[in-house]
């Protein structure tokens, strides 16, 4: 059974606004752990569990009677609550939540803390800095060239083309005076899903803990993402401003999570172990300005214009000096030679030019082999799949749905059942419970009592608050017994996916995220563009349920460089397609003139000399200028 449990639910949401964190230790130390209770910590009441690495829940035994114990539990007041662990192994690992041991359920509290005892890095683990793509391309657009259904797909094209205008009523670009940008702190390659992101600026002493989320285990280990909102105001002078800017300008800063000035610089502080982090590579807009020179495209420009006008040059030489020697010379006497209509002669030296016809190879094998070249340049992060992956409910808000939970063993607890849900942000909630009499906690969940192994849970009237992960436990006085689990997805009918990509300058990593899509839409994917063929790479894509309870299908690889058009895809089942372009910026045309500026001064002078030996042979050869053409 894959850890999918184990990822989903060591989703953080902001540290600084609840008490929540991530706890690292080392082999053999004391740990305590604190927790909040409810309302009033009744220590007879109170219960401690565990989410181990494999799944289960563990009700730990903190009522230890005989020293030495390893668990002890303790009230310091009326509202807290400390599980103290000595002598902490790996095993011990997990992620604690408190509770209280009611009737037939236990009620929790708080999201939980994690303990992570030694850390998550390894040798392939690694930190990236990526911004919102928002270049040339970067705008998504729709493709209804290959759809099925035209009348759906037109009222998808209606229906996202009006909410495309009504968003770019207030796009940043129409005001040239504001900008802002989603940055993105991903950290690959762990060995698990537990690490501190606290974002730090250099202009003050800032640190924010962003929203964090995990993604599903790979070959190559978690991912894990965390989202800065940032914005710049560059105009100084507030007097200059127009309402429509004014007022777009502080609706930006309420949305923002901070307002930043041009030579600031951000990055993320990832923290993977006691004593351990990470920082990020830098971020600032004034960075940013410098590393998008205008120049580049200009001069890359012009210097190819050099380049084509240079061959063109040469060409128009090499043709008039055949041309013009095929007619100054006379014919043959005898025909010793027989020089095809395609020849050009040289009387002068009495040699026969033949022409050489070369054959193209076939257009498939060179497209293959471009094919080949471009897979090559390619370095997949994505996710290989997983042998038992958690099943996602899909559904739409106001609809009723059905969610299963298998539990193996049940006879050995008491005759109850309890329903529980994980938010994204980590918090586990207590939905139902149900046993011999049919009892049901709130009116929106409705059940009964499994008579075998099998559970299940009824809700009316979903929201998208109830997206998150679902699944049943039996509970006894001292263990607790949970079910397979179920991710549940709702999904806004009248709302259309939203496609994201981010880019990172420093690795070249690209990262495609569809926000809100529902099972209609395919995972995103990649084109690369080949001329007029479009190469398609199909990676698996990871997929999860951000804070706000939206669902994300995210793709991340690496490029090599050498790729000039790139695109992400995603297609929905009627055959429209959201298509996202990332083009090479301009730091890689800047590149680019380090090789091309050589060769276009090398054309340019065997161009120019060319060009005058020319002249000078044509005025060697005048016949009015060496005196053959007088009278």
């Amino acid at each position: 059974m894959p850890r999918v449990l184990y990822t989903l639910l060591f989703v953080l949401s902001s540290i600084d606004s609840v008490s929540c964190s991530i706890l690292f230790a080392t082999t053999g130390e004391n740990v305590t752990l604190q927790c909040q209770c409810s309302s009033i910590c009744y220590e007879d009441l109170n219960r401690w569990v565990r989410i181990n690495s494999d799944e289960s829940l563990q009700m730990i035994d903190s009522k230890c009677k005989k020293s030495p114990c390893r668990f002890t539990n303790r009230r310091i007041n009326n509202t807290w609550v400390v599980l103290t662990i000595a002598q902490v192994e790996s095993g011990d690992s997990g992620r604690y939540y408190c509770g209280e041991h009611l009737r037939s359920y236990i009620e929790f509290t708080g999201k939980g803390t994690v303990l992570k005892v030694g850390d998550v890095w390894t040798h392939s683990s690694e930190v990236h800095m990526l911004m919102e793509w928002m270049g040339e391309g970067g705008n998504p657009e729709l493709d209804r060239s290959k759809t099925q259904t035209s009348n759906s797909s037109q009222e998808l094209m209606s229906e996202w083309m009006k909410e495309t205008d009504e968003n770019s009523k207030l796009d940043w670009s129409d005001f040239p005076d504001v900008e802002h940008t989603e940055l993105r702190c991903v950290v690959t390659g762990l060995s698990a899903p537990w690490v501190n992101v606290f974002w730090k600026s250099s202009r003050e002493s800032w640190v924010k803990a962003g929203q964090t989320w995990s993604l599903t285990d790979t070959e190559s280990g978690y991912r894990v993402e965390s989202r800065l909102q940032i914005g710049l105001i560059v105009k100084s002078d507030w007097g200059e401003m127009d309402k429509d800017e004014y007022d777009y300008s502080q609706d930006l800063q309420k949305k923002m999570d901070k307002m930043v000035e041009m030579d600031e610089e951000l990055w993320c502080q990832v923290q993977v172990g006691v004593n351990l982090s990470v920082p990020s590579p830098k971020f600032s807009f004034l960075q940013q300005t410098h590393a998008d020179p205008e120049w580049c495209n200009q001069v890359l420009y012009g210097e190819i214009a050099l380049c084509a006008l240079c061959t063109c040059l040469l060409t128009l030489l090499t043709l008039l000096t055949c041309l013009r020697r095929q007619y100054k010379g006379s014919e043959p006497a005898a025909a010793e030679a027989s020089p095809t209509s395609d020849s050009c002669r040289d009387v002068t030296s009495n040699i026969t030019y033949a022409q050489l016809n070369i054959k193209r190879q076939p257009r498939t094998d060179r497209r293959q082999r471009q094919k080949n070249r471009q897979e090559d340049r390619l370095v997949y992060k994505t996710a290989e799949g997983l042998v038992n992956p958690i099943p996602i409910v899909f559904s739409e808000t106001g609809q009723n749905i059905t969610i299963h939970s298998h539990i193996n063993g049940k006879s050995n607890y008491l005759n109850d059942i309890a329903w529980y849900r994980v938010r994204p942000s980590g918090k586990l909630e207590h939905l139902a419970s149900f046993n011999d009499n049919f009892e049901s906690k709130l009116s929106r969940y409705s059940g009964e009592f499994p008579k075998d192994s099998d559970a299940y849970l009824n809700v009316s009237s979903a929201t998208i608050g109830d997206s998150g992960l679902h699944f049943a436990a039996f509970l006894s006085d001292k263990n607790i017994k949970s079910g397979t689990s179920s991710v549940v997805a709702v999904i806004d009918p009248k709302g259309l996916p939203v496609m994201q990509v981010f880019r990172s300058r420093a690795s070249g990593t690209v990262l495609c995220e569809l926000k809100g899509g529902g099972p209609h839409w395919s995972d995103p994917q990649w084109e690369i563009e080949d001329g007029e063929e479009r190469l398609k790479l199909q990676p698996k894509a990871e997929t999860f349920v951000d804070e706000h309870g939206a669902f994300i299908r995210s793709s991340i690889l690496s490029l090599e460089g050498g790729i000039r058009g790139l695109n992400c895809v995603c297609q929905h089942s009627t055959g429209v397609i959201i298509r996202t372009r990332v083009m090479q910026d301009s730091e890689d045309q800047c590149q680019v003139l380090l090789y091309l500026s050589p060769l276009a001064a090398v054309m340019l002078l065997v161009t120019v000399t060319a060009s005058g030996l020319w002249a000078w042979r044509q005025w060697k050869t005048d016949p009015y200028k060496t005196g053959n053409g007088q009278q």
